[in-house]
């Protein structure tokens, strides 16, 4: 299934964040404009310097959405762009996946 993506007239996708949970595994739960939900795992980022003190669950949980949707940052120095989690995130759901999901819900407990 085709995942829904914006182009602008130069061709770069503008998928904006709309919403982030950190998971205390060290991955995001991140849902894009378009609905999509993506899962990125942080702990391969863990042995980069930018990224090393988000071994620590405290600031972790912390994440923040950047103004216009464009990045999740931690502290001004600690960030990481929509570009980055939109194509290296696992799909964990679709606009269509969600609908099926109420649907089957609904008709399980008729």
């Amino acid at each position: 299934m085709p995942e829904l993506q914006k182009t602008t007239s130069f061709g770069v996708n503008e998928m904006k964040i709309i919403n982030v949970k950190p998971r205390p595994d060290f991955t995001l739960e991140v849902v894009f404009d378009s609905h999509i939900v993506k899962s990125y795992d942080m702990k391969k980022w863990f042995s980069h310097p930018m990224f090393s003190d988000l071994k620590e669950f405290g600031l972790f949980k912390n994440v923040q959405i950047e103004p216009g949707g464009y990045a999740l940052s931690w502290t001004p120095d600690i960030d990481i762009s929509e570009h980055e989690i939109w194509s290296q995130g696992q799909t964990l759901s679709a606009p269509n996946q969600i609908t099926q999901e109420v649907n089957h819900a609904a008709t399980a407990r008729h």
